[in-house]
């Protein structure tokens, strides 16, 4: 940073088995310390900054990566802030030399829209009326973190029966493998049939789609869906990829 080497370690972090980081956490200490000094988001976005770096120069990546889209955890205690921070070769280059960059960076934060006495923040999980909304938040953000650590080589997902079946639209949203068949239990409403249709006109590979039983489907979604997969009844996909 500002050309001398420094180090930014995460508390914790989750990379691929290729040794690319994919999601990092950083616990807020400022609560257990008298000098209140430590700010753990500051931290956070330097952690993401050099995780960038580091990911840039690992071989699965033929050339320099251009951004990546970090997501981040910050705890005050059992208290969780999440991020989506997208870091770009322009603010590594910046922040390696000491520069302020010529276009504004824009960090997407998501904080727990419950209203938690600030005195018992740190101590959030052991609330039983916080710790459910906290657990649902958890589990949207994991959703988002598996799309993006999926292999780039991957063409075929069953989410019958899964974790995933909740947050489709999530999953979808955020994929970047190249999928050509997926199956669900039942695609029975406007937001995961949206999310399925935006998925099929970014990465344009998905020709097949195994659902329980297609017949169920409401009409106006069956046709919405056929004009861009194929809507078979899950037995019937065969795996060839």
């Amino acid at each position: 940073m500002c050309g001398s080497r420094t180090y930014a370690k995460p508390d914790m972090c989750i990379e691929t088995s290729r040794l690319v980081i994919k999601l990092l956490v950083q616990e807020d200490k400022s609560y257990k310390v008298s000098n209140q000094d430590t700010d753990a988001e500051s931290q956070v976005f330097a952690e993401a900054i050099a995780s960038f770096q580091g990911n840039s120069k690992t071989k699965k990546f033929k050339s320099p990566l251009e951004a990546q889209l970090i997501p981040c955890i910050t705890l005050l205690g059992t208290y969780p802030t999440f991020y989506l921070f997208k870091v770009t070769k322009m603010l590594s280059e910046c922040v390696k030399m000491g520069n302020r960059p010529k276009e504004t960076t824009i960090v997407k934060r998501y904080d727990i829209p419950a209203e938690i006495d600030p005195y018992l923040l740190r101590d959030a999980m052991l609330v039983q009326e916080y710790r459910q909304h906290i657990f649902q938040c958890y589990e949207a953000f994991k959703k988002f973190v598996f799309a993006k650590i999926l292999p780039l080589t991957l063409q075929y997902l069953d989410l019958i029966d899964g974790w995933l079946e909740t947050y489709i639209d999530i999953f979808l949203n955020h994929c970047n493998s190249p999928l050509r068949k997926l199956i669900f239990e039942k695609l029975d409403n406007e937001k995961n049939t949206k999310a399925l249709i935006e998925f099929c006109v970014r990465k344009k590979t998905l020709n097949c789609v195994g659902l329980n039983d297609p017949s169920m489907l409401n009409n106006n979604i069956r046709k919405e869906m056929e004009a861009y997969v194929v809507l078979v009844p899950y037995e019937d996909i065969t795996i060839d990829c």
